[in-house]
């Protein structure tokens, strides 16, 4: 997009920064996660993709004052994540 993108419900959790080539403005790509049943997926991905790639998660994002996002991907892993330093259940 030639722009900084958050996306949710992928399944899977990454995230990728860089510098465009003209401005050298600091973009982000961040694929969320996702907050759905992993049994709710079986009708149409196969068990060991499940096992393997689907990760509950969310993002926290902030802004700099010129609109600079600044992405924080939170994984949950056994129903538990950290948050600012504290695990949620």
């Amino acid at each position: 997009t030639g722009m900084s993108v958050a996306i949710g419900h992928t399944h899977r959790q990454s995230m990728v920064i860089e510098h465009t080539l003209g401005t050298g403005e600091l973009i982000t790509g961040a694929m969320c996660g996702w907050l759905g049943s992993n049994e709710a997926m079986s009708e149409y991905v196969p068990q060991s993709k499940i096992q393997r790639f689907a990760i509950h998660g969310f993002a926290v994002a902030h802004l700099f004052p010129d609109g600079t996002p600044v992405i924080s991907l939170v994984p949950i892993i056994k129903g538990k994540c950290i948050l600012n330093g504290e695990i949620i259940k």
